[in-house]
């Protein structure tokens, strides 16, 4: 993270609380601001929580799909038959237990099987929408 993202991060915590203060105490906000060398400009008050990478929210508040792997392919077709063949064996079939086996049978593919499952994953991602998403910046930028 660079100096200007944690300088932004601590001027908009700065900020909302000022606002806060402002309104409880009854004192200009604008004013502490200039006073505290805020610059306003530069601040995104939104309170909207960060979404985790490939999560992003799209304007309508849908999830962007992540794009899929060959290995989640993979897991997701063998996940149930993973999970039987440990009960048939009357070990545990937690969801740490299961995961470990799906992993193990990942290694011991071949390469060819690997490439098929990874494969099918660039041609499921190949089909999903491609969204363009432009910057505020870029429509100022006159």
């Amino acid at each position: 993270m660079s100096s200007f993202n944690i300088q932004n991060d601590i001027s908009n915590i700065v900020a909302k609380y000022v606002s806060e203060l402002s309104k409880k105490y009854e004192f200009d906000e604008k004013d502490a601001l200039e006073f505290l060398n805020i610059d306003m400009a530069n601040m995104n008050l939104d309170s909207k929580k960060k979404t985790k990478k490939g999560k992003k929210s799209t304007d309508n508040g849908e999830k962007k799909p992540r794009k899929k792997s060959g290995y989640s392919l993979f897991s997701s077709s063998v996940r149930q038959e993973v999970k039987q063949e440990l009960i048939d064996n009357e070990k545990e079939s937690t969801l740490i237990d299961v995961n470990r086996a799906i992993s193990a049978r990942w290694k011991e593919a071949g390469d060819e099987e690997k490439a098929e499952w990874n494969n099918k994953a660039k041609s499921e991602n190949d089909k999903q929408p491609v969204e363009v998403e432009i910057s505020e910046n870029s429509e100022n930028s006159d």
